[in-house]
């Protein structure tokens, strides 16, 4: 993407700093006077120049997905949207850190067993509201997932800028035909082995990568980490449910012999999945512990977010990285 022009005030807000770029755009701290006082309010200002056809614009499926999930837990709130002749922009939610670094922030680069349970119940929770919304991911992995800043005990899921969507009609009544040939759309080592066959993907899939998601946030790496895209595919053909889920929570094993007979028309069964990873929560004695991050790094957490967000302690934001 060729360097953008951004003017150092966009309607109400201030442009801080960059946060980041990547292949489709860049992410922009950003900030607004609250009205009434002298505080600031932070937010992330996604950017991504205009292409001669609209549907080739990574933005335009991120704020159709979010615009079809406000107000609902685990996803962006959008703040503003417009476009410039040189630039179409979208102001949201700032997030704090993915669960990947948080992860590795960890004295054993793990997360506890409650930890991961949790996180595991509210993205579920998520999958189902996206679903429900009428699309799929396509590329569910630990930089994609953040906890939130002010509310730490809150998992985001952002990034929808590989999403699809299921549904031939509003009403979502049916679903698209399944293509018989599709490019790759994910990560491989978290993506499922059908998506990395190159088979069209459905809602099962998404979960596929969840719980690679979760299991290496319990296990610290999976399985075919580090290894080439051939040999992560015939190991993740030829590895059994017990060599995968060596140390992991009952529910797992549930979980994933719920998803192994499921195919690219099959829902699955969201309330099974959260009520198996609860019981497993509850039947723990830490249940009601904090998360990871908010007890032994909860200062390093808070000051990372600070530094960025400048010296607002009252800010309901935090950082979102870009894609």
């Amino acid at each position: 993407m060729g360097k953008l022009n951004i003017p150092k005030t966009i309607g109400i807000w201030s442009v801080q700093a960059l946060i980041g770029t990547g292949a489709f755009g860049s992410v922009f701290l950003v900030r607004t006077e609250v009205k009434g006082s002298k505080r600031f309010g932070y937010a992330a200002m996604k950017v991504e120049k205009r292409r001669k056809h609209r549907e080739e614009e990574v933005l335009r499926m991120e704020v159709w997905v979010l615009k079809k999930l406000q107000g609902i837990p685990s996803f962006c709130t959008i703040y503003n949207l417009g476009q410039t002749a040189e630039f179409t922009y979208v102001v949201m939610t700032l997030l704090g850190k993915p669960i990947d670094d948080l992860r590795r922030m960890q004295p054993k680069r793990k997360f506890s067993t409650v930890t991961t349970l949790r996180i595991g119940i509210q993205l579920m929770k998520a999958f189902c509201a996206l679903h429900r919304a009428g699309f799929i991911h396509r590329d569910v992995k630990p930089a994609n997932i953040a906890a939130g800043h002010k509310r730490a005990d809150v998992i985001y899921l952002f990034d929808f800028g590989l999403a699809r969507l299921i549904y031939t009609d509003e009403n979502m009544t049916t679903l698209r035909p399944r293509r018989k040939k599709v490019a790759f759309r994910g990560t491989y080592r978290y993506c499922s082995l059908n998506a990395q066959k190159c088979i069209d993907q459905g809602r099962v899939d998404d979960i596929w990568s969840v719980m690679y998601t979760l299991i290496e946030c319990k296990k610290r790496k999976l399985p075919w980490t580090g290894i080439k895209p051939r040999q992560c595919q015939t190991l993740k053909e030829s590895i059994t449910s017990a060599e995968l889920l060596e140390g992991c929570p009952p529910s797992f094993a549930r979980i994933i012999e719920h998803l192994t007979p499921l195919g690219f028309v099959d829902e699955p069964n969201y309330d099974s999945l959260v009520q198996w990873l609860n019981e497993d929560l509850q039947a723990d004695p830490d249940a009601t512990s904090v998360f990871d991050w908010q007890r032994g790094s909860s200062a390093s957490f808070r000051r990372m977010s600070a530094d960025v967000t400048g010296s607002d302690p009252e800010a309901s934001f935090a950082l979102m990285f870009v894609y």
